[in-house]
């Protein structure tokens, strides 16, 4: 064997290392760009639609044996018992004015077609007590399409609807009151248009098929939809889709029921991607309003949102590009490794953190890194919290829009909480806080002036320059404020009564005592401002920096109280 001497161990050595940085290098790049870049599926409910559209059926026959065997158009009215349809080619029923029901299977059973539509006229209603196999008052082995003005009223001790294939609505008016699913599509659910009320003892809509990674889908163009589900409201496999619609949803007994950890109770759910693009959908959720074990991005719509658990959860990726999220009672607001805020109006009221960046624990647990990321280029957020308001496992970068956060926990949580950096280069930035945290936060870097300071307990209305804000909570003791509306130079810092004199630099200004979870005071005079006193708008509220530099210490107080921290880095649910 070739002996090596030391100079060439030496070589072979730092040759190994080097290779080995190469790879770590690609992996977190490819991851970086995984976690980073949102591949967004786009699909419509009217293009799954259009593959049924030319189906011929022939001229129309008025049903008579409630076995179908030959293809073609049946005209179904008056009761039935069962109508079983097994034949290899199309079959469409035109139910108008039906009542069909049958005590020991589907009321409308398609065991083999090419695919069958159902037309409603008028009013019908199905009825069954169905099968564990065949477990829906209407099933479908193959394509099952609805349409038509009419109304159809479901009741089932298992599923409404089912198709073990792909289930389209084009139109119509459905009741269903179903002892588990409600509607449950295999391959995909499309519904196009129509108006659904959905009382559910399991999921209220749902696809499932898992084999095909294409498959199990659900997408929804329009429609008006009242889900109230002891589980899931919507749940799709692959990729949930919502371009239009309202939506009225409660799950389980709303936002304050209690569930068992074995229970899902969500609001709109994928285990792949869940993509808003419009519409207007009211949740009382037990738990995630709406959630994806992948990626989230909502485009449009208007979302309010009260639930037990978080409004927004991801595990991988939440993008919020427009549109009105409104969270007025959660446990955390938005969460996910990677949150992107470029547009929209975002306003969230939260028992812990109001954004959370989660680490790799958190959603993969895969060792403690801290390498969760919050980006903000745009839009207007607002977060109130008992907890962090924005909160962190690694870096928040601020490139613009607007962001106002508060934290009235009075323990180690904060207005603005990150382990790792805050780098802010535009936008507008207010942080209030009863407390500055107890081990407070990673470095802050700006390129635009940042004012970092504790003050005495204050209420109320607080001023810098040109900003503005009144804050939620009361006895507010640490204030951060940055924005690319301000300049460097001297300024009047207010909050409540008190104010005092600050000269601002591009880049971060510290005053005040803002480490110790106590609050104190800014540098500059502190005072009482009376009615003569109160800043105006000429000169950016500027003053003279040197006036007065004696500062007194802040009162303590209720402020100050010890209490038990809060942990907000809980993993995520995986329901």
């Amino acid at each position: 064997m070739k002996k090596f001497d030391k100079k060439q161990v030496i070589w072979i050595a730092c040759g190994i290392l080097i290779g080995l940085l190469i790879i770590v290098c690609f992996i977190i790049a490819a991851r970086e760009k995984n976690i980073s870049d949102i591949d967004i599926h786009d699909v419509s409910a009217n293009d799954i639609s259009l593959e049924y559209r030319d189906t011929t059926y022939g001229s129309s026959i008025e049903l008579d044996d409630a076995d179908i065997s030959v293809g073609g158009n049946y005209h179904v009215s008056g009761s039935f018992e069962c109508i079983h349809v097994d034949t290899t080619k199309a079959v469409q029923l035109v139910l108008d004015g039906a009542d069909i029901s049958c005590s020991n299977g589907p009321a409308i059973y398609v065991e083999d077609a090419d695919s069958v539509r159902i037309v409603l006229k008028g009013e019908n209603s199905v009825k069954a007590t169905t099968t564990a196999d065949l477990d829906g008052a209407v099933y479908s082995k193959d394509d099952l399409i609805f349409s038509g003005d009419g109304s159809l009223v479901v009741e089932s001790n298992y599923d409404g609807i089912v198709s073990k294939d792909t289930l389209v609505f084009d139109s119509g008016t459905y009741e269903i009151h179903s002892g588990d699913d409600g509607i449950r599509g295999k391959d995909n659910v499309a519904i196009v248009d129509g108006k659904y009320t959905i009382y559910s003892s399991g999921d209220g809509i749902k696809s499932t098929n898992e084999e095909d990674t294409n498959l199990g889908n659900i997408v929804i163009d329009d429609g008006e939809f009242i889900i109230q589900s002891k589980n899931d409201a919507i749940q799709a496999i692959t990729y949930l889709n919502i371009n239009g619609g309202s939506y009225d949803i409660t799950t389980a007994d709303g936002y304050q029921s209690t569930l068992a950890n074995s229970v899902s109770a969500k609001g709109f759910k994928s285990d792949g991607q869940v993509v808003i693009k419009g519409g207007k959908a009211t949740f009382n959720t037990a738990d995630d309003s709406v959630h994806s074990n992948g990626s989230i991005a909502i485009i449009g719509g208007t979302i309010q949102i009260s639930t037990g658990d978080d409004g927004v959860h991801a595990d991988e990726a939440l993008q919020i590009s427009d549109g009105s999220i409104e969270i007025s009672h959660c446990n955390e607001g938005l969460e996910a490794h990677l949150i992107q805020i470029q547009g929209g109006n975002i306003d969230i009221v939260a028992e812990d953190d109001g954004l959370n960046g989660t680490s790799s624990t958190n959603v993969r647990g895969i060792g403690g890194r801290s390498d969760g990321k919050i980006i903000i280029s745009g839009g207007v957020v607002k977060a109130v919290s008992g907890g962090d308001g924005i909160d962190c496992n690694g870096t928040i970068e601020m490139i613009g829009g607007t962001v106002y956060t508060e934290s009235s926990n009075r323990a180690a949580e904060t207005a603005l909480d990150h382990d790792s950096t805050f780098t802010m280069t535009g936008g507008t930035l207010i942080a209030v806080a009863v407390s500055s945290g107890a081990n407070d936060i990673g470095a802050k870097t700006s390129s635009v002036p940042m004012l970092i300071a504790g003050v005495s307990q204050s209420s109320g209305t607080i001023r810098l320059g040109t900003i503005t804000y009144e804050p939620t909570i009361q006895n507010y003791t640490y204030i951060i404020i940055a924005s690319s509306e301000l300049s460097a130079g001297d300024y009047t810092l207010s909050y409540g009564s008190n104010s005092t004199s600050v000269t601002l630099k591009n880049g971060t200004t510290t005053v005040g005592n803002t480490n110790s979870g106590m609050g104190g005071n800014p540098g500059g005079r502190q005072h009482s401002t009376r009615e003569s006193e109160q800043p105006t708008p000429d000169d950016d509220n500027r003053t003279n920096p040197n006036e007065g530099q004696d500062v007194p210490e802040a009162p303590s107080g209720e402020a100050n109280t010890p209490q038990t921290p809060r942990d907000g880095h809980e993993p995520p649910s995986r329901h």
